[in-house]
């Protein structure tokens, strides 16, 4: 990356988080700048058994990748995962040089050598991370160039418009189902282990409600839904009301009817 590019690239990426261009365009800046075969952003929750979520770019013409796609933060972070500084730069073969077999298989699979990843915010429950897959062993100059990015993408990261993340996996992430990660929040086992309200709201979110609707359906004030998504956002690792549909709607098949409903709540 030369400075020119440098200037442009950061300068997208702070118009990208505001909202003025879209998050894949800049993902795909970066990968290309860098020399990445897959750049991500991800979302990864401090809880291991909660979902990771991530948006990604694929710069290689055989293009194994999605708009959703898998993390690798957990692998390389450990228990630094919501405690690294924002802004450094984690490389897999120095800080994390023991095998680890689920990574292997991946980069065996996709021809990648090494893994980056920039730490861009932390908060108690979860890690926002931009993690670069390279297919080659990669040069000095390239990881001083992520160095001395880094701190930039982090900071403006930090102050981006809200939902940016969130809105822009809604706009081109596919539902799908993943029973290995991505648990049917609505399902008769209820993993989350709402209550009976709770459950209702879930459902009701599910199929399109607003909070409004809710409200004037449960017959119930802004207040007391405001208690009962204090405790959804706690059982399902979510920060608001479009992670929750997201959550929700990605993999899960809502439960139709009362009285499924009825069996399927844990009080």
């Amino acid at each position: 990356m030369n400075s020119a590019n440098f200037i442009e690239t950061t300068a997208n990426w702070c118009s990208c988080l505001q909202g003025q261009k879209p998050i894949l365009r800049i993902l795909d800046e970066l990968a290309n700048a860098m020399g990445a075969g897959l750049v991500l952003l991800s979302r990864v929750p401090k809880d291991p058994n909660m979902p990771s979520r991530a948006l990604s770019s694929e710069t290689r013409p055989d293009n194994y990748g999605s708009a959703s796609a898998r993390s690798f933060a957990r692998n390389i972070m450990g228990g630094y995962l919501t405690g690294a500084k924002p802004g450094s730069v984690w490389v897999q073969s120095v800080v994390a040089p023991d095998h680890d077999e689920d990574l292997a298989r991946f980069q065996r699979m996709r021809q990648f050598h090494e893994l980056a990843l920039i730490p861009l915010q932390s908060t108690d429950k979860h890690g926002d991370f931009l993690e670069f897959h390279f297919p080659r062993a990669t040069s000095s100059n390239a990881f001083a160039h992520l160095n001395m990015i880094a701190p930039t993408l982090a900071a403006t990261w930090q102050t981006r418009a809200a939902g940016t993340f969130t809105d822009s996996l809604l706009r081109h992430s596919k539902p799908k189902r993943d029973a290995a990660h991505q648990p049917m929040a609505l399902s008769f086992e209820n993993p989350c282990k709402f209550s009976r309200a709770e459950y209702r709201i879930c459902v009701m979110f599910s199929r399109g409600l607003d909070s409004a609707a809710i409200r004037e359906e449960l017959g119930i004030s802004q207040s007391t839904l405001s208690t009962h998504l204090g405790n959804i956002y706690a059982k399902t690792g979510c920060t608001g009301q479009r992670e929750l549909v997201f959550f929700l709607m990605s993999g899960n098949e809502p439960v139709r009817s009362a009285s499924h409903m009825e069996r399927a709540y844990c009080a």
